[in-house]
């Protein structure tokens, strides 16, 4: 997800990240069941990645991606 995003420069919704790679004490003790990955751009050109995440049940919207987009 994050490659699409720095890609296409749009912002993606999607479900879980693989945290395996990660130091433990950043992983939380639930699973992420949700993500919104977001490309940062300046002057058009993407220079960092922002990952949304969300635990619980309620999933990002497509109405969410507006948002984002700002």
């Amino acid at each position: 997800m994050m490659g699409r995003a720095v890609t296409t420069g749009q912002p993606i919704i999607g479900g879980s990240y693989d945290t395996s790679r990660l130091e433990p004490s950043l992983v939380a003790p639930m699973s992420v069941r949700h993500t919104a990955t977001i490309p940062l751009a300046l002057d058009g050109e993407v220079t960092a990645v922002m990952v949304l995440s969300r635990r619980g049940e309620r999933p990002f919207l497509d109405s969410d991606l507006d948002l984002f987009r700002l």
